[in-house]
């Protein structure tokens, strides 16, 4: 059984904007069941994401910001939004998710067990 992934970015309203996490999901497929989601403007959202690696089989979910810097999104949203989706997950699955930027500050949350 795969462990999902979920690429989690701001969203843009140019479409060109998701090629690097594209590129980045292409690239992980081989490993991971892995889903793109993004906060506002594009689709498909946190939630619908979770859905689909779920639906997919994934044993385990991890949300992976992909964000530049640890602003009020990584710091208030994804926080915000965490029991939402680890609800989501498969009941009694492990799930975690990184709070990293590319400025290479981190905190991590993971679910309870």
């Amino acid at each position: 059984m795969k462990d999902g992934i979920i690429l989690f970015g701001h969203g843009s309203r140019e479409p060109e904007w998701a090629q690097p996490l594209e590129s980045i999901a292409r690239e992980l497929s081989g490993q991971f069941v892995v889903e793109l989601a993004y906060l506002e403007r594009m689709k498909p959202t946190l939630d619908e994401a979770v859905d689909s690696v779920v639906a997919k089989g994934a044993g385990r979910v991890r949300i992976v910001p992909v964000f530049l810097g640890v602003g009020g999104h990584l710091k208030t949203d994804l926080p915000r939004l965490s029991p939402a989706w680890r609800a989501r997950a498969m009941p009694g699955s492990k799930s975690s998710s990184s709070r990293q930027s590319a400025s290479g500050k981190k905190s991590r949350t993971r679910s309870p067990r």
